[in-house]
């Protein structure tokens, strides 16, 4: 008896060791690859960016002023790029193993105060109800159209502020953590978005493959509470995930009224009269695109497919998501 309780306590003081040194690696690599694409985009631009202006004498410009010197030549790897093996064969890997490590254990690693990331971009997620079959896919028998059948209408998130002026919450963190979950980020310059491209193909592509279940949850759960408040609405054919994106102006941003002191009303801002030339208060509306969709009365086939589609911004369609 007593030589196997030795052999559980060392067994256990072995589980414990490769526990702690795993937790310590998992602790480092997780924050690393939490800022290492500031990092790296910051030291790219010290050595290969623009000079520092010429009326500036510093030590710390004369050293950068040497770094680009002795570089000059030279291109910057592809590492700075955010191409080549080192990502492509071992950042997905690690951030896809330090993620489901951290969702196993609840330590989520993702978060920030002030630094190195600045919110610019936000979204909302938007819910989209259909009666028809426009855009049906071929592995789903048509449904019958309602009689009458009702315009499609887009359900807004409790989050997306009605007046952009004024924008502060401080109820509802788990709701609108959820809800982050669910929308892909897109990237915007001056204010402008363009959906039909690979790299957000890419982003839709992702956070699909990552989320089919909770998104489908919540397109079950808007779509529930809607038809509880519209008892006689008959049954949708489509739910569609929308994201609606906006973008706040850098700082120290534009005025907060508009050109010609209008006082705005419970009205939406995005309806409200823009003001003219660049000078504008509101936000940057960068559009309403598709994420994924839910055909409530198609069969699921939970083997072999996920239970939501995502949308091609390319090729303009829904396509089914394999297991």
């Amino acid at each position: 008896m007593s030589i196997l309780v030795k052999v559980l306590r060392t067994v256990a003081r072995l589980a414990l060791t490769l526990f702690v040194l795993g937790q310590l690696v998992f602790l480092v690599s997780s924050n690393f690859l939490g800022v290492e694409k500031p990092l790296r985009t910051e030291l790219k631009n010290f050595v290969w960016g623009d000079p520092p202006p010429e009326d500036v004498d510093t030590v710390w410009t004369g050293f950068k002023r040497s770094v680009q010197q002795s570089v000059k030549d030279s291109p910057a790897p592809e590492y700075f790029e955010g191409t080549g093996p080192i990502h492509e064969t071992y950042y997905d890997k690690t951030t896809t193993y330090t993620k489901h490590w951290s969702q196993l254990t609840g330590q989520p690693q993702n978060w920030s105060l002030f630094a190195p990331y600045i919110v610019e971009v936000v979204p909302f997620p938007a819910v989209e109800l259909r009666w028809d079959d426009q855009d049906w896919p071929d592995w789903a028998e048509r449904p019958l159209p309602a009689n009458p059948r009702p315009a499609p209408l887009v359900i807004l998130s409790d989050n997306e502020p009605t007046d952009r002026r004024a924008f502060a919450h401080y109820q509802g963190f788990r709701f609108r953590k959820y809800e982050g979950n669910l929308t892909p980020y897109a990237s915007a310059e001056d204010g402008r978005f363009d959906p039909e491209t690979s790299a957000w193909r890419k982003k839709i592509r992702d956070r699909v493959d990552d989320e089919p279940v909770c998104m489908h949850n919540y397109l079950r759960w808007r779509l529930k509470v809607y038809a509880e408040a519209n008892p006689g609405l008959p049954r949708p054919t489509q739910v569609i995930l929308l994201v609606r994106t906006f973008k706040i102006p850098k700082p120290p941003g534009p005025p907060p009224w508009n050109a010609t002191g209008l006082a705005l009303g419970p009205a939406r801002v995005a309806d409200a009269p823009k003001p003219p030339g660049p000078e504008a208060w509101y936000w940057y509306d960068l559009g309403e695109d598709r994420v994924a969709r839910w055909l409530p009365g198609a069969p699921l086939d939970t083997k072999d497919y996920e239970p939501v589609e995502r949308y091609d911004p390319v090729a303009h369609h829904f396509e089914r998501v394999g297991k």
